[in-house]
């Protein structure tokens, strides 16, 4: 992940699907460093496919989180 000192920084957690991976890709594509949070890692694959069809998978960065835990 090479952020920029000026680049915006967003998080967005439950990226595996719905609003959340749109939202990944919106603000990548506005420019954002984006932290995609999901619990499950495997469900990534959808948002991968997306960002590199995109040209953006070099601004989204994907992290497990479960609140849970």
């Amino acid at each position: 992940m090479g952020i920029k000192m000026n680049q915006p920084i967003a998080i967005v957690t439950g990226s595996s699907s719905g609003f959340g991976l749109l939202t990944v890709l919106e603000l990548a594509r506005s420019g954002f460093q984006v932290i995609a949070t999901m619990r499950n890692l495997e469900k990534g694959s959808d948002l991968l496919k997306q960002a590199k069809n995109q040209n953006l998978e070099a601004n989204i960065s994907i992290h497990e989180l479960d609140v849970t835990s």
